[in-house]
């Protein structure tokens, strides 16, 4: 696939993480189709339009339909939060069943655009507390090069981070007041929270609920005042690594476990000087990354 192609893609689908999300932004959008799988009606909100919408009431009031679509989406430049509900063949009840997958995805914290020459990205806004600010970047600087990629547009560096690893050192080569420097960023995290949602009974929902509690990745108490409990299970016996990042992108803690024998218990104690916010728990093992956010909060 050219470079061309895939920087098209890139801003169809990442655009949020550029330039449109200087807030919280919100998106629903609904499709019902009949029994010969004909659309008969279609939603689709954004913003202040969407940003009360009731998402399960919205399922539960089209239950009977052939076919439903749904998603709503919650988004920030460090959080993604996505509702999403697709009618299950067979799938009966007066209530819902839900399940969350957590992922991350690296980030800078840097929105951009190509400058007049093609020669770097204007900077454009920067996140408040996100990796490019601790760095210092500021509106109006020009980023040269990440990681040896050269930049003439705001999808060559989307492509560039995204080939990174959350908590790294990455090369930035930038000017600022027209005076060339060249420093390690540290990559950030945007969360991605996942929520698919069938319909089941009463009964079901418990079920789920003990599942959820046997998971692969569990943390509590969460929130936490003071310490995170972490349970981890795998069939996987290969060792295990253990970090903790901050949405800065900051590596805070690191244990490696040469020797995993299908589950480990472990407690971390957040220290008086941390700072209150959400924290990403990560365990890697093989090519495997799970991911679990601990708020932590101070009385």
């Amino acid at each position: 696939m050219s470079k061309k192609l895939l920087c098209i893609l890139c801003v169809w689908f990442s655009i949020g993480q550029a330039i449109s999300q200087s807030n919280e932004t919100y998106h629903t959008f609904a499709q019902i189709f009949n029994d010969k799988n004909e659309l008969v009606s279609s939603l689709s909100q954004n913003n202040e339009e969407a940003k009360g919408f009731d998402f399960e009431r919205y399922i539960l009031d089209n239950k009977e339909v052939a076919k439903l679509n749904l998603m709503h989406t919650t988004k920030s430049e460090l959080e993604v939060e996505r509702h999403i509900y697709r009618t299950v063949q067979g799938a009966q009840g007066e209530h819902l069943c839900k399940s969350t997958e957590v992922s991350a995805s690296p980030i800078l914290g840097v929105a951009v655009t190509s400058t007049p020459n093609f020669h770097g990205v204007k900077v454009l806004r920067v996140v408040d507390g996100g990796p490019a600010d601790q760095l210092g970047i500021r509106v109006d600087d020009v980023l040269y090069t990440f990681e040896d990629t050269e930049l003439s547009s705001h999808c060559d560096l989307q492509m560039a981070v995204r080939k990174t690893s959350i908590g790294t050192a990455a090369s930035l080569q930038y000017s600022t007041d027209g005076i060339s420097k060249k420093d390690n960023i540290i990559v950030g995290a945007q969360t991605i929270n996942t929520h698919n949602y069938t319909l089941c009974d009463k009964e079901e929902i418990a079920s789920e609920q003990e599942v959820e509690l046997e998971s692969t990745l569990t943390t509590y108490p969460n929130p936490t005042r003071s310490s995170s409990f972490i349970n981890y299970k795998s069939e996987d016996l290969s060792p295990i690594q253990f970090k903790i990042i901050d949405m800065n992108g900051a590596v805070i803690h690191s244990e490696e476990f040469d020797h995993f024998s299908s589950e480990i218990r472990l407690e971390y104690r957040f220290e008086g000087s941390a700072q209150p916010g959400v924290y990403l728990f990560v365990i890697e093992q093989g090519a495997a990354r799970h991911y679990n956010k601990v708020l932590f909060v101070k009385e």
